[in-house]
Parts: structure tokens; C-alpha cells; sequence
């Protein structure tokens, strides 16, 4: 998985724990929560990614001329 609001992987923590598993750990692909979610203490990722967010009403020229998209494999079409 990519976590970077972490939502995803939790909700299958959520499943494991409620079936009795044992989670020893957590393996993502990438991380693009800037380092921010921790789900557990053995998480691992394959790519830390720093992403900058900016608030709209303080996005840089540029970035202001692209249409804001909602991120996220649910969104993608």
C-alpha cells in the first residue's frame, strides 16, 4: 500500500485484530505521510517520500493553474 493518511492500512489492522490475529508488522510500499503515521512499531516502507501540502489559499503560482484532484486510489477513474 501507499500510506498517507494511513486510513486504508488501519481499517485492515482493524479486520486482523478483530478476527484475534497477531500483527508482528507493518509493510508499505511508500510513505508520503511526511514520517507523521506510525500504525505500528515494526512499519516498514520501501520509499519515504517528503511531500509538501500547501493551503489553497497559499498555493504557488504554478500549482495554482492545475485542478486540485482529490487523491487516492478510491478517486481514480
Amino acid at each position: 500500500d501507499v500510506i498517507t493518511t494511513g486510513g486504508s492500512v488501519n481499517e485492515v489492522v482493524k479486520i486482523i485484530e478483530k478476527m484475534k490475529g497477531e500483527i508482528i508488522g507493518v509493510g508499505v510500499l511508500v510513505d508520503r505521510s511526511n514520517g507523521d503515521v506510525k500504525i505500528h512499531p515494526n512499519q516498514y516502507s520501501i520509499v519515504n517520500l517528503n511531500v509538501e501540502s500547501f493551503d489553497e489559499s497559499d498555493l504557488p503560482f504554478d500549482l495554482s493553474k492545475i485542478p486540485i484532484q482529490k487523491p487516492g486510489s478510491k478517486y481514480s477513474i
